[in-house]
């Protein structure tokens, strides 16, 4: 598998697992604002599939770091679900069998309701 693939199945098994996780209300597009405005341009003009994971990957020789942008629900907390996705993220590392580097969690949202739309980015 190349490091390119290896990253992508990475960040497609880290969206699927997060979008379980208790707490997590959505997950929105993780990484810089340049970033993410140049994506969300290239998913207008056809070049980026839409389902694409919202979870960025990038491959280290230590290992894998992940960065995640997510909306929670205030019932849970967002240390609570911090924690949480901290260990669905080591979980999918221990399957893959890759070292997990780190996680960067960045809450954009607490959702006060405690319903969110589930999952939208």
């Amino acid at each position: 598998m190349t490091t390119s693939s290896l990253a992508e199945a990475l960040a497609s098994e880290l969206d699927i697992a997060l979008r379980t996780v208790p707490g997590v209300s959505a997950l929105f597009r993780a990484g810089p604002r340049l970033s993410s405005a140049l994506d969300a341009g290239a998913r207008l003009i056809g070049v980026r599939d839409a389902a694409d994971p919202l979870v960025r990957v990038d491959l280290r020789r230590d290992g894998f770091r992940a960065d995640v942008a997510l909306s929670v629900q205030d019932r849970v907390g967002a240390v609570e679900t911090i924690r949480r996705v901290r260990a669905a993220a080591a979980a999918v590392a221990d399957r893959r069998g890759v070292p997990l580097a780190g996680v960067r969690v960045t809450v954009v949202h607490v959702d006060e309701s405690g319903r969110g739309r589930p999952h939208d980015g």
